[in-house]
């Protein structure tokens, strides 16, 4: 019932385009949902975010901590985007990242079964958070563009063997990747919510650009283009 309920309320709010403010899960406020747009906040302790997507021809998604600011910039079609960033993220900040990550899903999980189901704006926001939840902390993030010439290269779902490039000793190596241990492969912060529910959820993707920062030899924005273009495991653990 109240799952029904909450998403009633949300289908209202969009038709009448009411920006009353909407209460969330654990921190998670609503101000404005619209066709194309979500804007809220989110606190946590002493750390808030004021977050923004908003869909046109592209979707732009921008998250500012008041001392720092990221906008995420995405052309799923052409399948370029980009990374601008100001200031640096605290561990404060990085905390509620993920905090944001968890109280979204949460929050979406209440209207669609897959968070591929979501209109392209709710669905940004969700993977580009997932993606600044792996940003370095106390060290300037700089600007990054990506076209993804490579494509997604997936990886399975199922915890595997495979081998990666360990670049700065020139030499190939064998590592598990995807489910057990720390989910290394998976594109994200752990394993999400992927022991939770029966599908999964929070860019639950596992690929070898994923795998390549997992094990440290690639930077945080080497698999944006993973998190903005790819589709999650839909089939369970």
């Amino acid at each position: 019932m109240r799952s029904s309920l909450v998403s009633l309320l949300f289908v209202i709010a969009g038709c009448a385009q009411d920006p009353a403010v909407l209460s969330g899960p654990e921190g998670l406020t609503i101000s404005n949902r619209v066709t194309g747009t979500i804007e809220g906040t989110f606190g946590t302790g002493d750390s808030a975010i004021r977050f923004s997507s908003v869909a046109d021809k592209v979707v732009t998604t921008r998250f500012d901590f008041g001392a720092a600011t990221v906008t995420y910039v995405n052309d799923r079609v052409a399948g370029t985007g980009s990374v601008s960033t100001s200031g640096t993220l605290s561990a404060r900040d990085h905390e509620a990242v993920l905090g944001l990550v968890d109280a979204l899903g949460k929050q979406f999980i209440q209207e669609v079964q897959t968070e591929d189901d979501l209109a392209p704006a709710e669905l940004m926001l969700d993977k580009m958070a997932s993606h600044l939840a792996i940003a370095p902390v106390d060290t300037a993030l700089g600007d990054h563009s990506y076209e993804s010439l490579r494509d997604v290269r997936y990886i399975s779902c199922a915890r595997q063997p495979t081998y990666l490039y360990q670049s700065y000793t020139q030499q190939w190596w064998y590592a598990w990747t995807g489910q057990g241990g720390n989910c290394e492969g998976r594109c994200g912060v752990g394993c999400g919510w992927d022991n939770t529910y029966w599908f999964r959820w929070g860019t639950g993707v596992y690929s070898q650009d994923c795998a390549l920062h997992d094990y440290g030899l690639q930077e945080w924005t080497y698999a944006i283009d993973d998190y903005a273009a790819s589709s999650n495991c839909t089939h369970g653990i």
